[in-house]
């Protein structure tokens, strides 16, 4: 049965930096943008489905290449609390800059 409480959606801008000094390195996260949502799922096609729009400001980074530093990258997090059991999911989402044509 699927639970009616509406799970807490999190869209977050993320961007990593390394500083060396040294044979040291620190690695340095900090939360450039976030957006947060709540959201009734649906049962459909064995899973549990829940339907999301965000509406990101002009001007947010987009995703970069794993090895570019700073590197920024987008994810997506998905809670729904739950007594004994949370349920969870986190993904990476891609980002593109305006106007980036995308191969046909």
């Amino acid at each position: 049965m699927l639970p009616q409480e509406p799970f807490r959606v999190w869209l977050r801008c993320v961007a990593t930096t390394v500083s060396r000094s040294g044979n040291r390195s620190r690695r340095t996260t900090r939360t450039l943008w976030e957006a947060t949502d709540r959201r009734i799922g649906q049962v459909g096609n064995g899973a549990i489905e829940v339907t999301l729009s965000f509406a990101l400001l002009v001007g947010q980074p987009p995703t970069t290449l794993a090895d570019a530093f700073p590197r920024v990258h987008w994810e997506l997090f998905l809670l729904l609390p739950r007594k004994g059991l949370n349920y969870r999911a986190t993904f990476h989402v891609p980002v593109l800059a305006e106007n980036t044509l995308l191969p046909e």
